[in-house]
């Protein structure tokens, strides 16, 4: 639900919704950690972190990661990479990450596999629960039991 209230790398806030997740868990610390390093913040500042696992089966997916599919796409590892979504934000404007994401959402994707832009050598996988198609799914494997 988070994509409904705040912006991110892929999507801007107030769309649909959008699941990011990290195919390492250490990939998915570094992503935690960003927003926090982006703005200056220490470490302990992101703490707690809860982390949940999940198995994931989609049938539609565009891996970013391949060379040939971006250059289809005419979109630049260093432009997924680089992209200052925050400041483009700030100035009012999508970023161009952001306007890749909706374009994935809109033409029924059902999610997309990328490079890191926190983690170097990292994997994140994005997904668009509301274009999951009949066999796909993704199921936590793991749920977070909240203390009351």
């Amino acid at each position: 639900m988070g994509a409904r209230f705040a912006d991110g790398r892929w999507l801007l806030h107030g769309g649909r919704l959008v699941t990011y997740t990290s195919l390492l868990p250490e990939t998915a610390l570094s992503e935690a950690l960003a927003a926090n390093r982006y703005y200056g913040f220490p470490d302990e500042r992101a703490a707690p972190l809860v982390f949940v696992t999940a198995e994931v089966r989609l049938r539609n997916v565009v891996d970013l990661r391949n060379g040939s599919v971006r250059q289809r796409l005419r979109l630049s590892e260093a432009t997924i990479i680089e992209t200052d979504w925050r400041a483009d934000n700030l100035r009012g404007q999508e970023s161009m990450t952001e306007a890749w994401g909706w374009a994935f959402g809109e033409w029924g994707v059902e999610g997309f596999l990328c490079r890191s832009a926190a983690a170097r050598g990292g994997s994140n996988l994005i997904v668009f629960p509301e274009n999951l198609r009949a066999g796909s799914r993704v199921r936590v494997l793991n749920e977070v039991e909240w203390p009351r």
